[in-house]
């Protein structure tokens, strides 16, 4: 009986505990700034999100409900795959620092695919700032004009502020990194990164010129294909990295809408044709043609509908690339086992984009570390495939040459063979077998 009592009010502990523990709501951490911090990464322990998927509730309606909807995320960065939803993201901020003067603060998220991005900062329940910098909005709007979302806010020293951000793209991928960085620290890691750009870049526009050389001079479609693939690839980089609508259609949103599902279409047909060229499927199979075939019309298809209507097709050409990016490796894998030679160049540079986009797609989760490399890891892995598949071509170039001269020197010993062959003939017929000596 005891036993049973015992066991009895060990259960009820247990049970009171566990409610009490479901009971208590979970608060995120206030950010102390002070003169010793220059950049604070806004990882789980600092934000609370809350996705609104009707897309009803006002900055009132949030800050009116806050406890009640928001809620901690299980990442560091925040990332929603395609949604159409309504992302809102909290966080408490104050600045410690010694100075008793305004301090400013930039915002910045680098995802710059949003088509709302929306700032809002209140002070005990008072709305302090509040800003538009979607990338639907003209990027001459914007306070801070850069290739991702950067919005200056100023902190009053020994204040807490609450901060509300609300972003929202139609069915495409939403991804909310947050940082906090003091103004220079902002310029000088933008400046180090615009290197880094500058010198990737670089890379493709002299591969384009390279090749577009080698095709004038060869006039083989591979080149050709080659060509587009990294002109495509070049305009969407340009979306997803911001610099586009920072520097080429900054007042044409819309364009934004059509750049990144046009150009990574277009580049995975291209890739599709040039592979097909490159590693020349034909000799090894037919029906893998086929398929190649098949591959490009679907992609044709996207664009076609994508151009003539204002439809947000980002799920359909993520799931086209992802399609394209398993079969198409696998083709060539195939071709390679039956003595492709260009199609292990082709394997290795596709195994290099591969590792960038794994790269990236861990840093998102927060399992790699975020620095310069691992941020800008799918940009480094397209100029590494693009470098070694111009390196693929120029040996295409030089085996074909070398098999041209060697057929030629055959050709050239077949008539020396049978030039000597005729003047033995000749020599028989004009001289007697016995003696060596010419007829009469």
């Amino acid at each position: 009986m005891k036993k049973f009592q015992y066991h009895n009010a060990i259960e009820a502990v247990v049970f009171f505990c566990l409610i009490a523990f479901s009971s208590l709501s979970f608060s995120a951490q206030t950010i102390e700034l002070n003169d010793d911090f220059s950049e604070v990464d806004l990882d789980r322990h600092y934000i609370t999100f809350f996705e609104d998927a009707e897309d009803t509730l006002a900055i009132a309606d949030i800050v009116a409900q806050r406890d009640a909807l928001f809620r901690p995320p299980e990442q560091d960065v925040l990332n929603f795959g395609h949604t159409a939803s309504s992302v809102w993201v909290h966080f408490s901020v104050t600045d410690n620092g010694a100075a008793n003067e305004d301090n400013v603060w930039i915002l910045e998220s680098s995802f710059p695919l949003l088509a709302r991005y929306n700032v809002y900062v209140f002070s005990e329940g008072v709305e302090t700032e509040a800003y538009s910098i979607g990338y639907s909005r003209p990027m001459v709007e914007r306070k801070l004009r850069h290739r991702y979302f950067a919005q200056p806010i100023t902190l009053k020293p020994n204040t807490t502020y609450d901060v509300y951000v609300n972003v929202k793209r139609a069915n495409g991928s939403v991804q909310i990194p947050l940082k906090l960085t003091r103004p220079v620290n902002f310029f000088y890691n933008e400046l180090s990164s615009n290197h880094a750009f500058g010198i990737l870049f670089g890379i493709m526009i002299a591969m384009t010129i390279y090749n577009l050389f080698l095709f004038f001079s060869v006039g083989n479609r591979a080149y050709f294909y080659y060509i587009a693939y990294i002109v495509s690839t070049i305009v969407t980089f340009q979306a997803l990295t911001g610099f586009g609508f920072l520097f080429i259609w900054k007042n044409t949103p819309l364009i934004n809408e059509y750049v990144t599902q046009l150009g990574a279409t277009i580049a995975g047909m291209c890739s599709l044709l040039f592979a097909r060229n490159f590693i020349e499927l034909e000799k090894y199979d037919k029906r893998l043609n086929r398929v190649i075939d098949i591959l490009v019309g679907i992609g044709l298809v996207l664009v076609v509908i994508k151009v003539f209507t204002d439809y947000f097709m980002s799920l359909q050409v993520s799931t086209y690339m992802n399609v394209a990016s398993v079969i198409l490796p696998l083709i060539v894998f195939y071709c390679w086992r039956k003595g492709s030679r260009p199609a292990g160049y082709f394997l290795l540079a596709w195994f290099m984009l591969i590792i960038g986009i794994v790269l990236y797609t861990l840093t998102l989760m927060g399992i790699a570390p975020t620095n310069a490399v691992t941020t800008n890891s799918v940009l480094i892995g397209a100029a590494a495939e693009m470098l070694l598949l111009s390196l693929g071509l120029a040996d295409r170039i030089n085996t074909e040459r070398k098999a041209k001269y060697e057929a030629l020197e055959e050709q050239h010993k077949a008539i020396v063979r049978l030039k000597e062959a005729e003047d033995r003939l000749m020599h028989r017929a004009l001289h007697t077998r016995t003696t060596g000596l010419p007829n009469r």
